[in-house]
């Protein structure tokens, strides 16, 4: 998200007002901040809003099929309790339901996390408006 705001910032700014053929324009001293920006990089989004956003995008249809594969492995395979054999939730010593609520804690949490985080602005309207407060500091990456 630190490089996306940058990109839009210079596409704004630079080739926007090229491709118009006015050379003006729409954000004073924009370079400046990009600079600044570079110089000095910020995270433009929450640690939340960034696992909220990498969720929906990468692993939500991961997510959904486990456990439509999970589901539906326990409606072909049901519980079996009698000849000794183990039930289809049971792991190890542990109860049917301790697997069962795990995974409904983990989906629950997730889902969750997904509706409780703010939604990500767009760069334009949120990342650039007041250059004094433009996010956390991103950690240096010098070892």
């Amino acid at each position: 998200d630190v490089w996306r705001s940058r990109v839009r910032m210079i596409e704004e700014n630079f080739y926007g007002p090229i491709l118009r053929r006015d050379l003006e324009s729409p954000i004073s001293l924009w370079g400046d901040r990009v600079a600044e920006d570079l110089l000095h990089p910020k995270f433009k989004i929450t640690i939340a809003q960034a696992i909220k956003a990498r969720l929906i995008r990468n692993y939500s249809y991961i997510l959904l099929f486990l456990l439509l594969a999970w589901l539906g492995r326990a409606a072909v395979f049901p519980h079996m309790e009698a000849g000794g054999s183990k039930g289809i939730f049971e792991i190890g010593v542990f109860p049917w339901w301790v697997p069962a609520a795990m995974v409904a804690l983990l989906y629950v949490s997730l889902l969750l996390l997904i509706i409780m985080t703010p939604r990500v602005r767009p760069p334009e309207q949120s990342y650039w408006l007041d250059p004094e407060h433009t996010g956390e500091k991103v950690p240096s990456l010098d070892v």
